[in-house]
């Protein structure tokens, strides 16, 4: 059997431990052949493992300090491989920046505004009526100069079409202008 083991250390800048380490490892086996006789390995056979990779993780939350590491990752061994470094997780102490103190802003006293000096107030000048026109009232109503019924000039035709038409056209220009601007304001 062959294990392949990593530990993770977290400690504080000083060297202290700040939370228990942790530690994960890979077992590799194989069959060996063995002659009973004589004791001796005839044949091996290839590693094996359940689980090649050695875990990583998250670098614990403590209050007051930041890891140099969020998190370690996994890493994935052979039996062949090299036993992987140990990693270290340091922890810094938060700078807290002093809380400032308000300094209250000087109010400013208050000046009393001068008052203006009255002005004398010129006296109303009383109002003259106005003069009253003398009314006339005409002996005899106006008769129009021309007697008879009043009628629009005959043209001729009995309805208009072209005056339909255009009449139609305007309409329609009027609802797609109107129309063309909701459409671009859903869009």
């Amino acid at each position: 059997m062959k294990e392949l083991s990593r530990t993770i250390k977290y400690v504080y800048e000083d060297g202290k431990e700040a939370a228990p380490s942790f530690t994960d490892s890979a077992k590799f086996t194989r069959i060996l052949k063995v002659n009973v006789v004589t004791k001796a390995i005839v044949e091996k056979g290839p590693w094996t493992s359940q689980d090649d990779v050695i875990k990583g993780q998250t670098s614990p939350d403590i209050k007051g300090y930041v890891a140099d590491k969020a998190s370690v990752a996994d890493v994935k061994v052979t039996a062949d491989s090299a036993k992987p470094a140990d990693e270290v997780v340091t922890y810094k102490k938060v700078e807290v920046p002093p809380t400032p103190t308000p300094t209250p802003e000087p109010k400013p006293t208050p000046t009393p505004e001068p008052k203006p000096e009255p002005k004398p107030e010129p006296k109303p000048v009383p109002p003259t009526p106005a003069p009253v026109p003398n009314k006339q009232v005409p002996n005899k109503p106006v008769e129009p100069k021309v007697p008879g019924t009043t009628a629009l000039p005959n043209t001729g035709e009995k309805s208009s079409s072209a005056a339909v038409l255009g009449l139609g056209i305007v309409a329609t220009l009027a609802g797609v202008s109107l129309i063309k601007p909701r459409l671009k304001e859903e869009d």
